[in-house]
């Protein structure tokens, strides 16, 4: 369990880095068009989420898969 709950720290942690890595672009690039800035944001976003979920998913699948096989 201290095994996902480490995968779960590290998967925030890039979700926050990369949103902030994206608002760093956005402020080098001034973008005036409010719609455009909101749309790279929630690609953004959107892409972390499914990432994410995939990751959390083999890791807890792969988990309960060695606690299963113990």
């Amino acid at each position: 369990m201290i095994l996902f709950e480490k995968l779960v720290i590290l998967l925030t942690i890039i979700t926050y880095l990369a949103n902030y890595l994206t608002y760093l672009f956005l402020k080098h690039k001034k973008i005036k068009n409010a719609f455009e800035k909101m749309s790279l944001y929630l690609a953004v976003n959107m892409s972390l989420m499914l990432f994410d979920g995939i990751f959390a998913f083999f890791a807890k699948f792969l988990l309960d898969e060695l606690l299963f096989l113990e």
